[in-house]
């Protein structure tokens, strides 16, 4: 995700996003220039703002290009409205429950109308009870705003309740391609290799972008093939093919 963002450039390898180049050999697109959104799994908010202040920070460069003062302060009361916190603008995160804190990240990272949000196991610092009710508010919100997002989590059973597609990856290699109806779709014949009985990271995809390609054997390892199942594209069947064919086997690329 920290490789998608721009926050770590790959030495080799390519990154894009619907056709563009965010990544190359070492060479990539400053983060605030690439029209994505990473929410931190620990929300990441700032203690000495305000929230509606955490909020604006998450607008910055073309989201402000041509706003005024007035209208960046309407966009982020917009964006609170949207999560359900317009009360607690002038609130600090200290007084804020683990949900609260939750949907003011999602709020920040939604800010600037990004491509594609990347979400790090956004509901792990929850509680069962609220984990459930927060996804179920921010896959409303997700597909309200029409945004793409990808998510990271380590329970399939939140990858399958939220996503469109889902892939397993094991030891940075993709196991698994498919729906969250059919998570073994594409994939070969058999059991799925552990889906929820072994270690192992879920990625989910919600909604859709345009083709999204990969190459470089660095690139591929988790990020870069990460982003290649975004769009049912070329790239994305080419990395079914090097990681698993109907008979199952590796070439260990």
């Amino acid at each position: 995700l920290r490789a998608i963002a721009g926050l770590e450039q790959p030495e080799t390898g390519t990154i894009r996003l619907d056709g563009t180049l965010l990544s190359e050999d070492g060479r990539g697109v400053p983060p605030e220039a690439r029209g994505v959104g990473l929410m931190f799994q620990d929300y990441a908010l700032f203690p000495h703002l305000t929230v509606a202040e955490n909020v604006r920070f998450g607008l910055h460069g073309k989201s402000l290009q041509g706003r005024s003062a007035a209208e960046a302060r309407a966009l982020v009361q917009a964006r609170l409205e949207q999560v359900g916190l317009a009360d607690r603008a002038k609130s600090y995160p200290g007084t804020l429950s683990g949900g609260e804190s939750q949907r003011v990240a999602l709020a920040r990272a939604l800010a600037p109308g990004p491509r594609v949000l990347l979400l790090d196991e956004p509901f792990s610092n929850l509680d069962r009870r609220g984990r459930e009710r927060v996804r179920a508010e921010t896959l409303a919100l997700l597909r309200a705003a029409d945004t793409t997002a990808l998510l990271v989590t380590h329970d399939p059973e939140e990858a399958l309740a939220v996503c469109d597609r889902v892939v397993l990856l094991r030891d940075g290699r993709v196991e698994q391609v498919g729906t969250r109806t059919h998570p073994r779709n594409r994939v070969g014949r058999g059991e799925p290799p552990g889906l929820g009985t072994q270690p192992a990271q879920v990625l989910g995809v919600v909604g859709d972008v345009g083709p999204v390609a990969c190459r470089g054997e660095r690139a591929r390892q988790a990020l870069a093939l990460a982003v290649g199942v975004l769009h049912d594209e070329p790239a994305a069947r080419s990395q079914q093919g090097r990681g698993g064919g109907g008979d199952g086997e590796r070439d260990g690329q």
